[in-house]
Order: C-alpha cells, then structure tokens, then sequence
C-alpha cells in the first residue's frame, strides 16, 4: 500500500509564481522574531512571526514554533496566503523521515530523509523533503541551537531583515523554569 500524495494545485497550476515566491530575495519587516507562549495551547509551544516583502508587492510571513518542552522539536514556516494557503517552505527539526514519493531519479536516500530537513514543492505540486550540504555538516548544532537553523533556513529560501542581516530569536526572559500543566499543587487552595 503506497502512502497517500497531497498536491498543491495552486503550484501545478503555476510552479514558476511559486519558484519566484521561493527564491527570489524576500525583506522581513523586523530584524527580530519575538517567540511568545501561545495562549491556551496544549502542545506547550512558543510562536514567533515576521511579515516580510517580496518583490514590493507580495506579502507573507515567517512563522517560528518551538516545543518548550523539547527544545530540539521545532519549525519555520514561510506563508504567502495571497498565493496557497499551505506553507510555501519549511523546515522540520525533529519527526520521522519524510517520504518522498516513488520516482525513478531518486536515490533510496533521497526518498526517505530523515529530520532535520527543508520541504518545498515540486513542479507537480508535490512537498518534497531535502538535506543540504549545510544541514548534514551542521546538524548536532542545528538541533540544539534554534538561532543556527533560522540562520540556514533564512540562507536557503533567500529571507533576510530590511536592513540586509539574518533574522535573530528573542525571547521573553522568565524568572521561572517553564512549569509543565501536570502541576502537582494546582489544585491546592492556600489561605
């Protein structure tokens, strides 16, 4: 039984819309991502978005998710919501391999790659997981070190600040450890 292929008919139906999208030079509004904790929710993870610019007219975002929990699990996403509504490009830090699907050009090593790797879409519209170079020498630093990948992931879909730098994470400083919703005193009432 294969696995089932999602497609994106917005880039089959217009994949070099896409590929410009992707690797054309896009301006991030801010030269910070600010990661807050989301509100309410059940995976324990903090957000960060910046919007940028594409060619002075498209306008789209990055998105940063990080587990605080495990710090090594996260993600970035790059949305343009007036082109497709799915990430146009991301990067995963941590999961099970992805399956690229069956192709005669690619390598056994090519169809199952393994985490942390980029996913972007083919001509026929369909989410292909890549290594680079920069990933494979990388990757011990990659999965501890949040700001590394933002760095590479930034280098590789052409994203960077409006004053022509690298993006950097911020965050709030807590004076507490991150408390975990299994908090065995929760419940008491202290009078």
């Amino acid at each position: 039984m294969g696995r089932k292929v999602i497609v994106c008919v917005e880039v089959l139906n217009d994949h070099e819309q896409y590929t410009d999208l992707l690797l054309l030079r896009k301006q991030a509004d801010s030269v910070n991502v600010k990661m807050e904790v989301e509100p309410k929710d059940r995976k324990h993870t903090e957000v960060g978005k910046v919007d940028f610019e594409h060619n002075n007219s498209d306008k789209g975002y990055l998105e940063c998710r990080q587990n605080l929990i495990h710090r090594r699990r996260y993600s970035f996403n790059i949305f343009v919501k007036t082109f497709m509504q799915l990430p146009l490009f991301r990067f995963d830090s941590s999961g099970g391999r992805h399956w690229n699907p069956k192709n005669e050009e690619l390598s056994l090593p090519e169809k199952a790659v393994k985490t942390p790797h980029f996913q972007k879409f083919n001509k026929d519209g369909i989410s292909i997981a890549y290594r680079t170079e920069y990933l494979e020498e990388n990757e011990e630093e990659i999965l501890n070190d949040i700001q590394t990948s933002l760095h590479g992931y930034c280098n590789e879909c052409n994203l960077e600040t409006n004053i022509g730098g690298q993006l950097t994470i911020i965050r709030q400083i807590n004076l507490l450890d991150y408390l975990p919703p299994n908090d065995p005193h929760s419940d008491a009432k202290f009078e």
